[in-house]
């Protein structure tokens, strides 16, 4: 059984008192995010037939430690919850060193993609325990944006578009802007077999993309005039590095970027044989 506070959605009883109720047998929950201790669920649930969509922040280690928050209905009615972040409310400044995160306040970013138009996104502060205004950006009009893992750098979050395509999502978690960037000419261009978004060696954002069993760190850099470029930063033979045999004939190599950890900046790998970390 499990026991958790739960907020109004509607805008006039954002800030009021939190319920607690009993999950039921219909909840069907899954997983959007994790970072700072934390673990991000979207909550699926029919009440008196209507359906019922909230987000659960919870402590993977101590299940005591949970809230559980209705999406607000402004972003639901713009074309449902289709993303989401969860991060240490003190992310956004420059000195904080991420640690005992899980027991200090935190934010919650969720996204919708307004029907496969433009991005819209909500901010959640567990310290006030209410919903920001909606903020939007204008994206190209066949941009997939999906749901897909974010990305920590610095102050801001970070998505890449679903599948192929060139774009990225940023949201400044201090400013709280969201905009669209370009990503490496190849992620539109069907170079790359998957690409994950990753920190530079320089602290800037960076994608790590997988072309034909190599794996190339491509770095963005942004000139005194606010003009951003990629480059080519490093290519690793992936078939060197894991060992992987020379393909014969009927044989099938299975490559894909699974995973990334913020903190110790490694790729986490999956192949035929298992998960590698690079």
């Amino acid at each position: 059984m499990r026991m958790a506070p739960e907020w109004p959605a509607t805008a006039a009883a954002r800030a009021g008192a939190p319920r607690s109720r009993q999950a039921s047998n219909s909840e069907v929950c899954e997983v959007l995010d994790s970072r700072h201790g934390r673990v991000l669920l979207t909550s699926w649930d029919i009440v008196d037939g209507w359906v019922r969509e909230e987000v659960v922040v919870c402590d993977p280690i101590s299940s005591k430690q949970q809230h559980r928050v209705s999406v607000p209905l402004e972003l639901m009615s713009i074309g449902g919850l289709d993303n989401g972040a969860v991060f240490c409310a003190a992310s956004a400044a420059h000195d904080h060193v991420h640690g005992s995160c899980h027991s200090c306040p935190f934010k919650v970013v969720l996204l919708s993609y307004g029907n496969y138009k433009n991005p819209y996104a909500c901010v959640y502060s567990s310290e006030t325990d209410t919903w920001g205004d909606i903020i939007s950006t204008e994206a190209p009009h066949d941009t997939p944006f999906g749901v897909c893992p974010s990305t920590l750098i610095g102050n801001a979050l970070y998505w890449p578009a679903k599948h192929k395509g060139d774009s990225i999502l940023q949201f400044e978690l201090g400013a709280q802007n969201l905009a669209v960037i370009k990503g490496p000419l190849g992620m539109n261009m069907n170079d790359f077999d998957d690409f994950h978004i990753i920190q530079a060696e320089d602290g800037a954002v960076g994608v790590a993309a997988l072309s034909h069993l190599e794996l190339q760190m491509w770095d963005r850099k942004v000139d005194c005039q606010g003009v951003a470029i990629w480059l080519l930063q490093k290519t690793v033979s992936l078939r060197k590095l894991l060992k992987v045999p020379p393909r014969t004939e009927g044989s099938y190599e299975s490559l894909k970027v699974v995973g990334y950890d913020e903190d110790t900046n490694v790729i986490l790998l999956a192949t035929n044989d298992g998960v590698y970390m690079v």
